[in-house]
């Protein structure tokens, strides 16, 4: 599955789009774990890559017993646009 921070897909020789939608996850724990969950989501949803992938993180804090705030935990919400492609076109054979 390839993910694009870009718009499009950067490949000139890219196939068109065919459809398109948007794709989400929200997660704790480290970054990449969270793309990895994009990838598995957009893959499970049949795209074909994801394109404008933005992250999102929040820090979640938590008050202690003196009413401060501590440090918690970050989430992360990873999203952008899964795309499915047009499928390539047929190869013409002469008959003869």
């Amino acid at each position: 599955m390839d993910m694009y921070t870009t718009d499009a897909i950067p490949d000139r020789d890219a196939k068109p789009i065919k459809t398109a939608w948007l794709v989400s996850v929200s997660t704790t724990g480290a970054v990449e774990g969270a793309l990895h969950a994009l990838e598995q989501e957009a893959t499970r949803q049949k795209a074909d890559a994801v394109v404008g992938v933005r992250v999102a993180v929040t820090e979640i804090c938590y008050p202690d017993s003196s009413g401060r705030y501590t440090q918690g935990h970050v989430r992360y919400a990873v999203y952008g646009t899964a795309v499915k492609l047009e499928p390539a076109p047929r190869p013409k054979f002469a008959m003869g």
